[in-house]
């Protein structure tokens, strides 16, 4: 019901991005250089799971919604917060009830402090 979680580490600056460093060349003269810098891989999270609220089923709503979830350091959900809703207060309210049961592992990097981007979609069928 919902699609793949794309994630945002929290700490980590996008490639490409990364703000330019003054080094010291041998010869006593400032030059800028790239920083670099690394983006670890986004954690690996289990799908949110709810049950579709029945008034709201059978009031035809539908809808997806953006939920930003922030990790700590065991992979367990330490904030919710709604970056975009369905327009309808009792599919956010589970949206949001739903992230908050969601586990994490981590890809190679700590996770705390991680923003996950989690998506959930209400259709009906």
């Amino acid at each position: 019901m919902s699609a793949p979680l794309p994630a945002r580490p929290g700490a980590a600056t996008p490639a490409g991005s990364a703000p330019a460093a003054t080094t010291q060349t041998g010869s006593g003269v400032p030059s800028t250089a790239q920083a670099e810098s690394v983006v670890p891989a986004a954690p690996h999270c289990t799908p949110p799971a709810w049950r579709y609220p029945a008034l709201a089923r059978h009031m035809h709503e539908e809808g997806n919604a953006m939920v930003d979830v922030v990790l700590g350091s065991e992979g367990q959900v330490t904030q919710v917060s709604l970056k975009s809703s369905t327009g309808y207060d009792d599919l956010d309210d589970t949206a949001l009830a739903a992230a908050r049961n969601v586990q994490c592992r981590p890809q190679g990097h700590a996770l705390a402090g991680t923003h996950v981007l989690l998506p959930v979609t209400f259709r009906l069928h």
